[in-house]
């Protein structure tokens, strides 16, 4: 029907369930590491911590206290030069991310194993003259004007066809070096675990620490979740279940901004929203506190975040948001902006049973295996 307007696009949501067992010596299933470490790197974790008053901590805790990394502006072909990749490639504990806006520019990513990955857009990927692909975002799109055309250039630094004096990598350092203009990023690299100092120009450099905070409320309203519900969701998985997860992470996302059940049901607007199930007892009542770091994070930040959320007694769920404007997602399958930018993953453990429940969110044209 001409005028009819097209259903609104939404983000995809998957959503897995696993045992485990609350033992330090027990190592997490291969599922719950692959779906942390496939991601390239994190821009923030959040750490929602739900019990009485002495399991909720008073102080931050200093993860992470002696990392740090940079903020800089530079030209790729400074990244890409061979002195840069002996000093910081070699060791595969690099990371890059450039900060500008993945649908109206060029971004690019270097990741731990030295693969360069560039987004970029017609007129840039026309001017490089080299070997890429279309990307795989926004068909419809490209079909109806080469403007919104993005290409994928993908370069294995680390590579032997990557070396000073053969053919492949003098073509790309000029290319970055007249083709292209500086590009603001971030940037960290660790050695033994932790951040080591870069050789970057001091003009341009910018050295952040990891901002983490803290924020307690007290008598926070949880969802009815007893362990033979959450153990017959768990093992069933039917329609229902799949209501009440979807459901559940809704809640989470609610508690994620701030907004707390008792704060949403004030009358002084209209809301139509369905709740999950709040018993009135005394033991849906809880205190709430809220971990946040924020910065350049690595998979082995977010596992030892997550190591500590299962090791502790109380009902917790962990977030780990991706960055909106990277060019990649999980196993480095393309990412976009395209309504929100999400590339988000969350867990949610509970202290009465083994069952752990892990939520990714992704935008409506990208994929997740």
């Amino acid at each position: 029907m001409q005028g009819e307007i097209p259903p609104f696009p939404t983000s995809k949501l998957s959503v897995w369930v696993s045992q485990y067992q609350k033992t330090k010596e027990r190592k997490p299933k291969k599922k719950i590491q692959s779906l942390i470490n496939d991601h390239p790197f994190y821009q923030s974790i959040e750490l929602h911590i739900f019990g009485n008053q002495k399991k909720i901590p008073t102080t931050s805790i200093p993860f992470m206290s002696d990392s740090f990394f940079y903020r800089f502006k530079t030209s790729l072909d400074v990244l890409t030069s061979k002195s840069f990749i002996d000093k910081y490639l070699v060791n595969k504990s690099f990371s890059c991310l450039s900060i500008s806006p993945i649908d109206r520019g060029d971004s690019f990513v270097i990741l731990p194993n030295g693969k360069l990955i560039l987004s970029c857009c017609q007129e840039t990927y026309q001017q490089l003259g080299l070997i890429g692909k279309r990307s795989t975002l926004n068909k419809k799109a490209q079909k109806k004007t080469k403007k919104e055309e993005r290409f994928s250039i993908e370069i294995d630094l680390l590579s032997e066809s990557f070396k000073p004096k053969k053919k492949f990598y003098e073509r790309v350092q000029w290319c970055f070096k007249k083709r292209t203009k500086q590009i603001e990023c971030i940037a960290l690299s660790l050695k033994n675990g932790k951040s080591i100092e870069m050789d970057l120009p001091k003009s341009e450099k910018i050295e952040l620490q990891f901002l983490n905070s803290i924020n307690t409320k007290q008598n926070v309203q949880i969802p009815k979740l007893g362990k033979e519900l959450i153990h017959s969701i768990s093992e069933q998985m039917n329609e229902e279940s799949h209501c009440v997860l979807n459901e559940f992470y809704e809640w989470m996302g609610f508690l994620s901004n701030g907004i707390y059940q008792t704060e949403i049901e004030e009358e002084f607007f209209q809301n139509d929203y369905q709740y999950l199930e709040f018993e009135n007892d005394l033991e849906t009542e809880s205190n709430h506190c809220c971990l946040k770091w924020t910065g350049l994070l690595t998979p082995m930040h977010a596992m030892d975040i997550f190591e500590y959320a299962r090791s502790l007694d109380c009902f917790v769920f962990l977030n780990l948001y991706g960055f909106r404007d990277t060019p990649i997602s999980w196993i480095n399958k393309e990412h976009g902006y395209f309504i929100n930018g999400e590339n988000d993953l969350s867990f949610a453990i509970f202290p009465s049973s083994n069952w752990l429940w892990s939520f990714v969110s992704i935008g409506c044209k990208e994929e997740f295996n």
